[in-house]
C-alpha cells in the first residue's frame, strides 16, 4: 500500500469528524445502499471507510502527474476489455457510462493509457482557478476533462464523431436537472445524460465501474453495450434507457457499498410522491 494511502486515511478519518453535514448525507446514502435491517454501527462503519476511500482518491489525483505509465497499468486489472474494443471498432463511438465507485477517475486514465481516446465530462468547480488546477493534474496522462454544460456537450460530441469515447457518470445528480427514477428502492434524482447522449448520436452505451479488491488493485468491469429503449417519445425512451443503467449500477454499489464515494445525499428526505409512470420509470412529480 503506498504510504500516501496511510496519511489519507488518517485525514479521512479526522475531516469525518469534523465534516457532521456532509457525514450525514453520507450516512443516508449508506443507509439506503445496506437497508433498513443494517446495524446502525455497520451504518457508521461504511461511512467511515467512504470517507478514507474519498481520501484515497484525492491523494491519487494530486499524484496523478508522478505516475508513471506502467506503474498505472500495473495496479489496473481489467475484465471485459473485448467489449470496449469491439465498440470503438465500429467506429460510432462508446459512452463510458460509470459511478463514483472505487476511483474511477484512475480507471479512466488506465483505459486512456491503453490507448483509448477519452472525453470525460466533469463537475465544475469553484472557484475557476481551483477548476483549472485540478484538471491540470486530470489531463496530465492524455485524457481530456472537460466541464458538464454546453461547451463541454460539444466537445464530447466531437469526440463521439471521431470514434473515440466519453466518459460519464450516471449516479449523481450534479445540475439539480435529471429526472425522478427507482434508485436503490426508492424515487431519486439521477441525471439522464448517458442515455440522452447514446440516443441522439448513436454511440454504444457502455456500463464501466471499478472497485479496489486491495489496497494496490483496481478491478474494472466493463460490461457488455446497453441496448437503449426502443418504442415511445424520445423523452420515455430516455427515462427507459437510464432505468436500465441504473439496475447496473445497482449491481456494483450493492456489491461495494463502501467505495461509493457520494457523500452529498441521493435521496431526498421526504421522498417525493410517485409521479406518472411510464416504462417503468418515474417521471418528476407534479
Amino acid at each position: 500500500m503506498p504510504a500516501g494511502y496511510l496519511v489519507a486515511d488518517v485525514c479521512g478519518t479526522v475531516v469525518s469528524w469534523f465534516a457532521r453535514r456532509t457525514r450525514r448525507g453520507a450516512y443516508e446514502n449508506q443507509a439506503r445502499v445496506l437497508g433498513p435491517d443494517a446495524p446502525p454501527d455497520a451504518v457508521r462503519r461504511g461511512v467511515a471507510a467512504v470517507f478514507r476511500q474519498t481520501a484515497r482518491n484525492y491523494f491519487d489525483l494530486v499524484h496523478l502527474s508522478h505516475l508513471r505509465p506502467g506503474e498505472l497499468d500495473a495496479r489496473l486489472r481489467v475484465h471485459g476489455w473485448d467489449n470496449l474494443a469491439r465498440g470503438l471498432a465500429a467506429g460510432r463511438g462508446v459512452i463510458i457510462a460509470t459511478a463514483h465507485l472505487g476511483n474511477p477517475e484512475l480507471a479512466i486514465q488506465g483505459l486512456a493509457l491503453r490507448g483509448v481516446p477519452v472525453t470525460a465530462l466533469s463537475e465544475p468547480l469553484e472557484p475557476p482557478s481551483l477548476f483549472r488546477t485540478v484538471t491540470r493534474w486530470r489531463q496530465s496522462l492524455g485524457v481530456e476533462f472537460v466541464p458538464t454544460g454546453v461547451g463541454g456537450l460539444k466537445q464530447a460530441l466531437r469526440r463521439l464523431g471521431q470514434g473515440g469515447a466519453v466518459a460519464v457518470t450516471c449516479d449523481r445528480d450534479i445540475q439539480g436537472a435529471g429526472a425522478w427514477l427507482p434508485f436503490l428502492g426508492e424515487p431519486a434524482r439521477v441525471p439522464q445524460g448517458a442515455a440522452t447522449l447514446a440516443l441522439k448520436t448513436g454511440a454504444l452505451l457502455l456500463p464501466c465501474f471499478c472497485a479496489w479488491s486491495s489496497g494496490t488493485v483496481l478491478e474494472v468491469f466493463i460490461e457488455p453495450p446497453l441496448e437503449p429503449a426502443s418504442g415511445g417519445t424520445s423523452e420515455e425512451r430516455a427515462l427507459a434507457t437510464t432505468q436500465a443503467l441504473l439496475r447496473v449500477v445497482e449491481t456494483y454499489v450493492r456489491r461495494y457499498p463502501d467505495q461509493w464515494c457520494v457523500l452529498a445525499p441521493v435521496w431526498p428526505a421526504p421522498a417525493p410522491a410517485v409521479g406518472v409512470i411510464c416504462h417503468g420509470a418515474m417521471a418528476a412529480p407534479p
